[in-house]
């Protein structure tokens, strides 16, 4: 027990006063801050007075006993504020002190105001708390609850700098979220429990709370934009691909141990991959050199990169080699699938630096850190001219900047941890044989732009009897005369009227005189094909003359339909000529019916020539229909070998005359006069 003594007060008039006098002993002696609770300050006041006689009197007042009461007081630091990045996982740490007077009293507790803290901004989530007292690391708690229960049992015996109690908080925040403030607000109080006995008790007693908030800023984590262009020699069809990178991120490009082990690869780095492109299953050759320039200033300090090349089809481990050495230039092997600049040296494992000033996005690379550009031939063959004959995406692999690094790339599951295994960034539809653009400016899953090309457009046309390239291509002379083309093929076909007979007067056998029909005969059909012999698919123009004598002929051009015309070409109608359109794909042919009508007055036994013409691009082709109404001529002469006449008659038989017993001989000449074979015989 605190003593405190007045000090001496002299009264020299007192009995003459006959008054009472109070006197203050204000702030006589100030408790000290750190006073221990239940402490008790006892204070007596002494008094000397004299009176007016000169008599001297002394005497003590009561004693009044004062307890110091708690007092609980602490501080509460935050850690510093931290960059971070979306997906990961962060912790914030808050150091309570005891500063209060409960030393020697029954120990008191820290506790966590759950109503006045909090955690807001970018979606973040906490994930759990644990606590460290006096260095002793505590387990993991997933609510304020949960701790506070935990904390409850920490007994708070010391008080000042050596009753430390730090809170870590930590929290997650989405991949998806965008660049903001993270605010980690802790309130902490503290409590001591009541205590003593008699005239030195107090009463429990809480803090108020200490509230500290932590600003943790989240900002974009690496990303690696890609853009892919292309020229084309407009004589050679030579194809140019440049491809641009530059990390748009707010953090540098981790390297990979992925990437090491892909590699074969001695050092860690960035990889950027491209397939080359491929026709009809073959890469094309890559003519010349694959060249790459870098720019400091945009991102790309190191400038230790190498080429490598492989001809696996998915680009496996194991596959890999060197083209080139460090820093130079590569000429690329035939049957190489894939080429890959690998990006290595960088500073504490990274290698692109965040250069976001040089990049709008995915797809739009305004000042590259790093440039590479090679030349491949067009390709050749039935197909290659059409639209997107020839497809061309890169992609890139890197590393993001989280505790656990993981690999950042096209397709790239999640989270998925750096690691040697190789499959993640190697399998179908992701890493290095992803295929996908990327949905929009700015989305950073490390692919390029898809780029489609094809080789420059060679047209060419045949059309002639149906229905393969064979006949389409087929040379001929459709009169017998003419030389025999591909332009004079022809098909020839037989028709008449209904229930019309062909009567041949002529008597020299092969050369027939017909007679003329009666009546018109419609439906006279003809199966032609047309072949597309250029480098992509084209639509083709067909245009059918009918014969001109005798007047009255038409002709339509149609669709085939399961072997039998169907409907009318696009653009064609019926008349003296016919002109449609039909498309038909590189290397294909496809069939297709002219239909014609003849006239009444028509010769049998005569040929009658109808021709159509085919045009594509700056290539035409003809070929012939040959129509004969009638085509087996039937000639008959008779001759007399003995005309059984008397001997001696006067009269001289004609020297077809014939006697009675004399002999007749007829010869009967049939011959199909169709020039070559008719179509379906």
């Amino acid at each position: 027990m605190r003593s405190i003594v007045a000090t001496r007060i002299l009264l020299a008039s007192l009995f003459a006063l006959a008054l009472p006098l109070v006197v203050w002993l204000k702030n006589a002696t100030p408790v000290a801050a750190a006073t221990d609770a239940g402490t008790a300050i006892s204070v007596t006041v002494n008094v000397t007075y004299v009176d007016p006689n000169a008599n001297n009197y002394s005497g003590n007042s009561n004693t009044i006993v004062t307890v110091v009461q708690n007092a609980p007081t602490l501080t509460n630091v935050g850690s510093s504020g931290q960059t971070t990045v979306p997906g990961q996982v962060r912790t914030d740490s808050f150091t309570l002190t005891n500063t209060g007077n409960n030393a020697s009293g029954s120990p008191g507790y820290f506790q966590v105001d759950s109503g006045s803290s909090s955690l807001s901004g970018a979606g973040a989530t906490i994930t759990g708390y644990t606590y460290t007292y006096n260095g002793s690391t505590s387990s993991s708690y997933s609510t304020i609850s949960a701790l506070n229960t935990a904390l409850s049992s920490v007994n708070i015996a010391e008080t000042g700098a050596t009753s430390i109690l730090v809170i870590n908080v930590t929290y997650s925040i989405p991949t998806s979220a965008t660049p903001t403030s993270i605010s980690d607000t802790l309130a902490a109080n503290v409590t001591y429990p009541g205590g003593g006995s008699g005239g030195t008790a107090w009463s429990a007693s809480t803090s108020a709370d200490a509230t500290t908030a932590i600003t943790d800023t989240v900002v974009n984590d690496a990303r690696l934009d890609l853009a892919l262009s292309y020229s084309q020699d407009g004589t050679t069809g030579a194809i140019t691909y440049t491809i641009k990178a530059n990390n748009g991120g707010s953090t540098g490009t981790a390297d990979l141990q992925v990437a090491k082990s892909l590699l074969g690869a001695s050092n860690k780095g960035v990889l950027i991959v491209n397939k080359i492109p491929q026709f009809a299953g073959t890469p094309l050759t890559v003519s010349g050199t694959l060249s790459v320039s870098t720019t400091s200033g945009n991102g790309y300090a190191a400038t230790n990169w190498q080429i490598y090349t492989t001809s696996s089809a998915t680009g496996a481990a194991g596959t890999w080699s060197t083209a080139a050495a460090v820093n130079t230039a590569a000429t690329i092997p035939a049957g190489t699938t894939y080429v890959a600049l690998y990006l290595t040296g960088g500073a504490s494992g990274i290698e692109l630096a965040a250069d976001a000033s040089g990049s709008t996005g995915a797809n739009a690379v305004t000042a590259p850190a790093v440039t590479m550009t090679y030349t491949v031939g067009q390709p050749t063959g039935n197909g290659s001219g059409d639209a997107g004959a020839v497809q061309n995406i890169v992609n890139a692999l890197w590393g993001d900047n989280q505790p656990t690094e993981h690999v950042l790339g096209p397709g790239i599951p999640t989270l998925t941890a750096d690691s040697t295994t190789t499959s993640t960034i190697t399998t179908t539809g992701q890493g290095l044989n992803n295929t996908v653009s990327p949905p929009g400016s700015g989305y950073a899953n490390g692919a390029s732009n898809l780029v489609l090309n094809q080789a420059l457009g060679a047209t060419g046309v045949l059309t002639g009897p149906c229905c393969t390239a064979a006949n389409a291509a087929a040379t001929g002379s459709y009169d017998g005369s003419v030389s025999a083309t591909s332009n004079n093929d022809f098909t020839a076909v037989g028709f008449t009227p209904s229930s019309f007979i062909g009567v041949n007067s002529g008597t020299v056998a092969g050369t027939p005189v017909g007679n003329t029909t009666g009546s018109s005969v419609s439906n006279i059909k003809v199966e032609n094909g047309v072949e597309n012999t250029g480098n992509a698919s084209a639509t083709v123009t067909l245009s059918a003359t009918a014969p001109t004598s005798p007047g009255g002929w038409t002709v339509g051009l149609y669709t085939n339909n399961a072997g039998a015309p169907g409907s009318l070409l696009t653009g064609a109608s019926v008349g003296a000529t016919s002109t449609g359109t039909i498309t038909v794909a590189s290397g294909t042919t496809t069939p297709y019916w002219a239909v014609y009508t003849a006239p009444s007055g028509v010769t049998t036994y005569t040929r009658y020539d109808a021709t159509i013409t085919a045009t594509s691009g700056g290539s035409t082709n003809s070929t012939h229909n040959e129509m004969y109404p009638d085509y087996v001529a039937v000639t008959t002469t008779a001759s007399v070998p003995a005309n059984g006449c008397p001997s001696g008659m006067s009269l001289t038989p004609p020297a077809a005359g014939v006697c009675p017993g004399g002999t007749i001989q007829y010869v009967i000449d049939y011959r199909n006069i169709v020039v070559g074979c008719l179509s379906g015989t």
